[in-house]
């Protein structure tokens, strides 16, 4: 019994710390276009081609975020069972 704890608290070790590491790439993408955002719009150099471009890609590196969460929540109910299956009919 001990030998599984040890190894259940080694396997969720591991998976925080690549969890962590992962959710930090889009978040890193994040804070790098808004501080550029913020660049342009204090030196007054901000145009309507950037805000589409910006725009994009923080909606990306947001989705990305948002997918790799449900993810991790996904495993988070697997592991406990918790997680279910709806159909649906799709085209």
């Amino acid at each position: 019994a001990l030998h599984s704890v040890e190894r259940e608290s080694k396997l969720r070790e591991e998976f925080i710390a690549i969890a962590s590491h992962e959710l930090k790439n889009p978040l890193s993408a994040l804070r790098l276009q808004t501080q550029t955002i913020l660049k342009k719009i204090s030196m007054d150099r901000f145009e309507k081609a950037d805000t589409e471009r910006f725009m994009a890609s923080l909606g990306r590196q947001t989705k990305r975020l948002e997918l790799m969460i449900d993810d991790m929540s996904d495993a988070t109910r697997l592991s406990t069972g918790k997680f279910s299956l709806y159909k649906t009919e799709v085209d």
